[in-house]
């Protein structure tokens, strides 16, 4: 009888133990046409090892469910400043049929990633559905009401929703939730959902701190841009300017204008740049400058290349302000090469040339921002290049989810010419290069996640709440003492946006998202994660896992550049 007993709890307790923290998931299925509700189990255990994520699920599932899996895992790491790197991640989900595809349970992965980490004690008759996204954000789903019909018959009394949503359809969720007996709530992020199912609030709302001297260069930097925005406007108005030209720049100078009352510089500065090209391509036009004058324009460009490049290469780069003006004025000076590369094959030779030309006034306008002063660090060239190649990886990790869960959709995205070039920019030592166009890289496919399940009517909220997410990211920044200058002018650019562009309002909060985390340069001490020491099933379960292969879509396609920011 001993020997029955001991034999049971072998067999038993493994699995037990390997459960580790759990929710329910809710999914849906089509059967006959009709949309049903279903739910599943998630498990998240933690062993000791190096980052990995292992993930088994009953049935199996699509890819995209493997690759998401660690996707959410990585948003809840960097979310709450964890560091997940002496851990390997085991998720186990089990399910009835197959009903667990792709991103769908992206909130509640990372969640329970984050819960598992911390050891939280949580509520688990709470579950969410939801996308997760850059900054923690929450992203709406499909199928909402019937996830709630399988809440009501299981044992789940709370469902968190992504904010802006609670109207589906024409139907109030929260009410068609309270006749079932499940309460429906709005979450914004990550934050929100582990308050609600925890009861603690992890990361405090805080406010970007004034920065006089920001403030100081960049109003200098507006005031230079639009003063030659009205030197150009007279210049123009000696020709014959048609009535629906003069429209076109006064549309355009009442955008800087607008800006510079609300105190946005970054803004009216890149108004002021736009409405710059467009002045300077009419006064060509209407010059009609000839093959001699076009080619010694050229030249000079080229001249100035050289001369700002070995500039920018004597300034020491001792703080995080250097560091990113030496990257954005690289990044302009490889926008100015590659429009003289392609000058020649241009459709308005007037315009190129005039943008060619303005291009390189912004890079050197941005090299203001070397008398900017900072806190100092150690940012050698080792350093950089280590940052340089850890955020190709991840914008390759990136690009490849995107590509696996959009297909051919993807092939009018400039993604992957990025990162190719972010790879020709390492070999070449452009570190600063380098970091730049894999971070705008990782940022295009975040955008890409964050926006494909997101309906119209909903655009806006879902663009204010990237807005205060990366708010929250440079406020903390700021408040260790850096202060991120590309991350914040973008944040302004947004802001500017909102209301007229929002999808462009939501790319360029993306880029200040991506561009305000500080660990693309060094990395920070972070939180350990306490764990207990891995069961024996823990080791046998590491053997059966399903591990990710991860498919790469090679694109050709040439990148047209438009860029209407400073």
């Amino acid at each position: 009888m001993k020997k029955l007993v001991i034999l049971i709890f072998l067999l038993v307790v493994p699995t037990v133990l390997a459960q580790g923290n759990h929710m329910t998931l809710l999914a849906v299925q089509e059967l006959d046409g009709v949309l049903k509700g279903s739910e599943a189990d998630l498990f998240v255990e933690l062993n000791e090892g190096e980052s990995r994520v292992f993930l088994e699920t009953y049935p199996l599932t699509r890819m995209d469910t493997q690759i998401s899996t660690r996707f959410a895992k990585d948003i809840a790491c960097s979310f709450f400043d964890l560091d997940c790197s002496e851990n390997d991640f085991i998720y186990t989900i089990r399910a009835d049929s197959n009903i667990i595809g792709g991103p769908s349970a992206g909130a509640a992965i990372a969640a329970l990633t984050a819960i598992t980490v911390l050891d939280l004690n949580y509520e688990e008759d709470i579950t969410i559905t939801g996308t997760i996204n850059s900054g923690g954000v929450i992203g709406p789903v499909g199928g909402v009401k019937e996830k709630i019909e399988a809440a009501a018959e299981n044992s789940i009394r709370t469902v968190l929703i992504a904010q802006g949503t609670m109207i589906t359809n024409e139907t109030n969720l929260q009410t068609y939730g309270e006749s079932l007996g499940i309460t429906v709530k709005e979450v914004a992020d990550l934050n929100d959902v582990l308050f609600h199912m925890t009861g603690k609030t992890l990361k405090q709302t805080k406010q970007i701190p004034d920065n006089p001297q920001y403030e100081s260069i960049m109003q200098n930097l507006q005031n230079d841009l639009c003063v030659r925005t009205i030197e150009l406007h007279q210049t123009v108005n000696e020709f014959n300017v048609s009535d629906e030209e003069r429209e076109e720049i006064q549309r355009q100078l009442n955008q800087s204008d607008s800006a510079v009352d609300e105190q946005n510089y970054y803004a009216a500065a890149s108004f002021c740049f736009g409405t710059n090209v467009y002045l300077k391509g009419l006064w060509y036009e209407k010059k009609n400058l000839t093959e001699s004058e076009q080619k010694e324009k050229i030249d000079s460009v080229k001249k100035n290349v050289q001369v700002i490049e070995q500039n920018v290469l004597s300034e020491p780069i001792q703080t995080i302000a250097d560091l990113q003006t030496s990257i954005i004025v690289a990044e302009r000076l490889d926008d100015v090469r590659n429009q003289l590369e392609t000058f020649n094959e241009s459709e308005n030779v007037a315009q190129s040339l005039a943008y060619t030309e303005e291009r390189l006034f912004s890079a050197l306008s941005w090299m203001t921002f070397f008398t900017m002063p900072g806190k100092e660090f150690v940012l050698n060239d080792e350093i950089l290049e280590r940052s340089c190649r850890r955020k190709i990886q991840e914008s390759e990790e990136r690009f490849q989810y995107v590509t696996l869960v959009l297909g051919g959709l993807l092939e009018r995205q400039d993604t992957r010419e990025k990162i190719d070039d972010a790879k020709a920019s390492l070999e070449t030592d452009r570190f600063n290069l380098c970091l730049i166009q894999a971070s705008e890289a990782k940022a295009d496919s975040n955008l890409i996640l964050s926006s494909i399940s997101v309906p119209r009517e909903n655009i806006d909220q879902f663009v204010q709440t990237k807005l205060d997410a990366t708010k929250r990211v440079i406020a903390e920044n700021s408040e260790e003492g850096i202060f991120p200058i590309i991350g914040f002018s973008y944040l302004n650019y947004a802001d500017a946006l909102q209301e007229s562009e929002p999808m462009s309002s939501l790319l360029f909060a993306e880029y200040a998202l991506e561009l305000s985390d500080m660990d693309i340069y060094f990395t920070a001490p972070r939180t350990k994660v306490s764990f207990k020491k891995p069961s024996p099933f823990g080791e046998g379960f590491a053997m059966g896992v399903i591990l990710t292969v991860l498919v790469v879509l090679i694109l050709h396609k040439t990148r047209g550049k438009n860029h209407k920011d400073l």
